[in-house]
């Protein structure tokens, strides 16, 4: 028998979403072994989910819908845990218009909800942005106390089609904490 440090002996794949429509484009971000959450697509629709270290629905942590519905065409979802473990960035792009652009939100882990609206994470309005990937980084005050919850983006844009030559692109986002290292306000570019 494997040793499994997660204390559950059934080393089947976990089925976490049996809904009949299409599912496509599922990622996954663990906050450490405490709990993980996996997000797809279906329609115009990113649903995450929230899970313990079992695989059990989180009932601290709601399922939410990031999308606010008004994009269509949506793909490379990505979810990222923030570097100091106090939510998720959810990223994905999404066509408005004739062009594709990228969009994050927030699950606040503390709360057990979204904070603030979908932000575009490029400010050139116009270009085809493509090929998204997320990561999470923190950042502490002098004290080592963590004072920031964030996440790195980093994409391909350009004024082609969609998914054509372009240039490569990073962003930080930053959700400042406040003194009880609670998230305080949603996400905003933080520069490098």
């Amino acid at each position: 028998m494997p040793i499994n440090v997660w204390g559950a002996d059934d080393q089947n794949p976990l089925s976490l979403n049996s809904d009949a429509n299409a599912q496509l484009n599922p990622a996954v971000a663990d906050n450490g072994g405490v709990e993980f959450a996996v997000g797809w697509i279906s329609g115009n629709t990113v649903t995450v989910s929230f899970f313990d270290e079992q695989g059990h629905v989180n009932p601290a942590l709601p399922s939410v819908v990031a999308s606010d519905g008004v994009g269509t065409n949506l793909s490379d979802l990505q979810i990222a845990a923030g570097g100091s473990g106090m939510g998720y960035g959810v990223a994905w792009s999404e066509t408005s218009g004739a062009t594709s652009h990228l969009v994050l939100r927030y699950y606040n882990g503390v709360t057990g909800g979204l904070l603030g609206n979908e932000i575009a994470i490029s400010s050139h309005a116009g270009a085809n942005q493509h090929d998204l990937s997320v990561a999470g980084y923190g950042r502490d005050n002098a004290q080592g106390r963590p004072i920031i919850d964030g996440f790195d983006a980093v994409w391909v844009e350009g004024a082609g089609a969609a998914h054509t030559l372009g240039s490569v692109y990073l962003q930080r986002f930053a959700v400042p904490l406040d003194a009880a290292r609670d998230p305080s306000a949603p996400p905003a570019a933080a520069g490098v």
